[in-house]
């Protein structure tokens, strides 16, 4: 059973946010996070239709931050941008993590590079050169004897992280973020993980930040099976992140199901995540936190324009085409 003490601390992000609306000393920042599944398109290996995604942005607010995983190269994240920038008011650029991409996986050569990104708003967000970084995610050590976490040796799990400028002036840090799976080690070090995060973003120059923005694809569920929060969970609440899809929840915490990200073997999974903290001690204000669902995001591009997908399939075994694997995750942070 989940603490309702607990429940309350995660739900007290949202509460405050009508009088912290009114009295804001840092930017209010709009962030969507998702696992975007290297384009997913109809007709490939594993079918998608990426695209709806954009037409959901469109109709609601223009993002200032974007953190993609499981991207091919800058050329895909220049694609994403094109169509972003064709269907919103804002302007946009990107950057990836600096490393010699692999992947792999069920979804064949269309999945065969993965990488980490973060997209931003030129028209609020600048770039402070010289900030972007990398670390790579833990796994558990595969070899007999020595740490039993060590450094994971995929690109998808090396994360990336910038500093940029707001345009009243203030820095924000973002970070993109991918840890490996369960099956590639990730059961045992997700806590580990998630330490060295908040170790890299007490780092200078990012530890000034007036806010700090981590999204990305965990491959763990907050809530274990004993229904108490898992140990990466708390190492991350411990370090003042907030999670305002979390929040949402209230002190009853009776909204786990709608929370799910991802589904594995027909089991939906909370897996995906938007954090947030002011500095590096204080747990971020939030509103208009959601998982963007794959019905809300075909419909608004059917509202756009007629498309058929018909016979396009995104998870084996059950029926429609999805902008990704993952559901994204958006809210406004301040």
């Amino acid at each position: 059973m989940i603490a309702p003490a607990v429940l309350m601390m995660l739900g007290t992000v949202v509460v405050a946010d009508t009088a912290a609306a009114n009295n804001r000393a840092a930017p209010t920042i709009t962030a969507y996070t998702n696992n975007i599944e290297n384009l997913l398109t109809k007709k490939e290996t594993c079918e998608g239709d990426w695209d709806e995604l954009i037409y959901y942005i469109a109709e609601n607010s223009t993002p200032d931050l974007f953190l993609l995983q499981q991207v091919s190269d800058m050329k895909q994240v220049n694609r994403f941008i094109e169509e972003l920038e064709e269907h919103s008011d804002g302007n946009y650029s990107g950057l990836i993590a600096d490393t010699e991409p692999n992947g792999g996986g069920r979804c064949g050569p269309e999945k065969a590079r993965q990488l980490n990104a973060i997209v931003w708003n030129t028209d609020s967000l600048t770039y402070v050169k010289g900030t972007r970084a990398m670390w790579q995610s833990m796994r558990e050590n595969p070899d007999s004897g020595g740490s039993q976490c060590v450094k994971n040796d995929q690109s998808r799990t090396v994360n990336v992280k910038a500093n940029f400028k707001h345009r009243n002036g203030q820095v924000i840090t973002a970070a993109s973020i991918h840890w490996p799976t369960h099956a590639s080690g990730n059961f045992k070090c997700a806590d580990n993980s998630a330490r060295e995060l908040d170790d890299e973003l007490k780092e200078s120059p990012y530890k000034k930040a007036a806010l700090q923005i981590v999204g990305g694809d965990m491959n763990y569920r907050d809530v274990n099976s004993s229904n108490d929060w898992s140990k990466w969970y708390k190492e991350m609440r411990a370090n003042d992140f907030a999670d305002p899809v979390r929040g949402l929840c209230g002190p009853t915490g009776g909204c786990n199901d709608g929370l799910w990200t991802h589904i594995t073997d027909g089991v939906k999974r909370r897996i995906d995540y938007l954090f947030a903290r002011r500095g590096t001690s204080n747990p971020a204000a939030s509103f208009g936190a959601s998982n963007v669902t794959f019905s809300s995001a075909q419909d608004a591009e059917e509202r756009d324009h007629d498309e058929s997908d018909s016979g396009c399939t995104t998870y084996p075994g059950r029926s429609g085409c999805f902008y990704s694997e993952h559901r994204a995750v958006t809210g406004r942070v301040f």
